[in-house]
């Protein structure tokens, strides 16, 4: 009997750790697709250059790619509430229009499965001619807009990861 209730105490103090850790320590990843998007919203005038597509998103995070003027930058969505990336893109990109650099972006997860943690790749044109460049952005997925925000840029991918599964939070 002795023994029984040893391992209960043991499972059930486990099972309160588990759920004292925090959700953005977790590594779990889910890779998402922007190829084949369909269209959310267009100009009615042909003259205008915008378009947002509506991609997949995971979990409770949607997930639109809205492109005007030759940029390329997300806005997500969730619970009534949207936060449009485009500021910080536009402010932060080492270059001229910035775009998505590559066709997938990495949601990050915790232990419930709601992301807590995205990365995207965004490349820019070099202003001198040269290479160009490439950043990987990694914003932190809050409850609230408030608490949703580009928490740093990086050049690596471990290191984005690093910081997607940090305890850094919106200031």
């Amino acid at each position: 009997m002795r023994k029984y209730f040893t391992l209960t105490l043991f499972a059930v103090g486990l099972a309160l750790v588990g759920l004292g850790a925090p959700a953005s320590m977790a590594q779990s990843k889910n890779y998402m697709s922007l190829e084949n998007c369909p269209v959310y919203d267009q100009p009615a005038n042909q003259d205008e250059d915008w378009i947002i597509l509506q991609c997949a998103g995971y979990g409770d995070v949607g997930f639109l790619l809205m492109y005007g003027d030759a940029r390329e930058w997300p806005k997500i969505y969730k619970n009534g509430w949207e936060k449009d990336f485009y500021t910080d893109v536009m402010t932060q990109a080492q270059g001229h229009f910035p775009g998505f650099g590559s066709k997938v972006v990495e949601f990050r997860y915790g232990v419930r499965g709601h992301p807590h943690s995205l990365i995207f790749r965004i490349n820019s044109d070099n202003p001198n001619g040269g290479r160009r460049h490439s950043q990987l952005f990694v914003a932190r997925i809050g409850d609230y807009a408030e608490d949703t925000c580009i928490i740093g840029v990086r050049r690596t991918n471990s290191e984005a990861a690093a910081l997607a599964d940090s305890p850094i939070y919106c200031r």
